[in-house]
């Protein structure tokens, strides 16, 4: 992982076997109706991506190096998951408080 990319994510622990695929790119919350979603991004040309568009997927470092470019744009990485790839991924937003603990 380059130096970009380590400062971008200095917080994060990223597997190495998540880290060596490229399904990655970035993402920001927006109002979206009435709720506010998690709208992907792609570290390519910062416009809107698709989760089911590769062409717009990028490697870790990239959406790193990207995300440390610009990080008042972006929330975060955003990792891409696939059908019969034998990932699987649970969100977890809001269920801590800012001290860390579990939120009532």
């Amino acid at each position: 992982m380059g130096d970009i990319a380590k400062a971008a994510v200095q917080t994060f622990a990223v597997p190495s076997s998540l880290a060596e695929l490229d399904q990655w790119g970035l993402w920001r919350p927006e109002l979206v109706g009435q709720r506010t979603t998690k709208v992907p991004y792609s570290a390519i040309d910062g416009r809107k991506a698709s989760s089911t568009d590769p062409a717009r997927w990028v490697s870790f470092d990239a959406a790193a190096a990207a995300w440390a470019r610009a990080p008042q744009r972006y929330a975060g990485l955003a990792f891409v998951f696939l059908r019969g790839q034998g990932l699987v991924g649970v969100d977890l937003d809001d269920c801590l408080d800012m001290a860390g603990l579990p939120k009532d």
